[in-house]
Formats: C-alpha cells, structure tokens, sequence
C-alpha cells in the first residue's frame, strides 16, 4: 500500500469512477467487522515465482494453514505448473503476515499486474508495493536466509505485515 493508493481508495468507497490515469488502486475492502482473532500470529504463505515469455519476474502467494498443508500443495502445483509448460524458478513455503488476494486463472492474462519488492529473511517472506518494477532493486545475496526479489503480480496485497 503506497500513498499513491489512497485518492483512488476514496474514489472508489464514496462510488466514484477513478480516472485511468491515476497510478494507485483502490484497496480492498469488506464492510463489516474487524475479527481479530489470531492478528499477531504469522501465517504461512506459498511464493511461487515463474519467468515471463518478456524475462520478467512474476510472484503467485498461496495462503495455507501451515507449514505441512503447504509442502504438501507446492509439491503439486509445482508438478501441474511444470507439466503445463510453466518456466518455474522456484516454490517456497515461508512464514509472512500479509494477505494477498486470491489468484484467478480465469483472469490472469487480462489482470493488471502489480509490482513487488519481496524480501525473504529467515524464512520470513515481506512484499513492499512499488510504483514500478524499475524502482525496485534486487540485491544479489550469497544466502538462502535472506533474498530480495522485484516481481510483478496479478494479486493485490489486501493486509499490510504483522510483526511478531
């Protein structure tokens, strides 16, 4: 979420079209109650990052309800992806407090795409919203603990990070 986001955001809440040219995005929301039940425990998320036909980055999250149910579906999706022809660089299971909105095939190759600059330390995966893949900067780490990397994606980041 950038401040690029909150104009739109308004926009949007009050029912007002956002003008194409604005570069945020409405968040997303659901009228209601908040639950915060299990707010400050880290939940775990599947990263499964494929290479574009343009050589671009791209990031799918799977959120699942723990480590085992999540080595348990990387392992097949990971086969489907492979089967089906997709460049997979790499699936992980880490440990993150963000949400992302789920993952629609049936609108993937027509969805905007969202950029990303993920950082993974000690299993721990962060996604910071840029305006840009080109203000992002990867950096190139000897260590499995601690990665960064700039994708773009399909889905939107619906909560920001909880700390533990």
């Amino acid at each position: 979420v950038t401040l690029t986001d909150l104009a739109p955001t308004i926009l949007d809440a009050l029912g007002t079209p956002v003008p194409t040219a604005m570069i945020g995005h409405p968040l997303a929301y659901r009228p209601g109650e908040a639950n915060w039940n299990g707010a400050m425990a880290l939940g775990h998320i599947m990263l499964i990052l494929t290479l574009l036909a343009d050589g671009q980055l791209s990031a799918a999250f799977v959120s699942t309800t723990d480590e085992a149910a999540c080595e348990t579906r990387a392992t097949a999706i990971g086969a489907i992806l492979k089967s089906g022809g997709a460049n997979v660089q790499q699936i992980q299971c880490l440990r993150g407090g963000q949400q992302f909105a789920r993952f629609s095939h049936a609108t993937a190759s027509a969805a905007p795409r969202f950029s990303y600059e993920l950082t993974v330390q000690d299993g721990v995966l962060t996604a910071n919203p840029v305006a840009a893949l080109t203000d992002c900067a990867a950096a190139k780490t000897e260590s499995t603990a601690n990665q960064r990397y700039c994708v773009s994606s399909t889905q939107t980041l619906v909560t920001e990070a909880v700390t533990q």
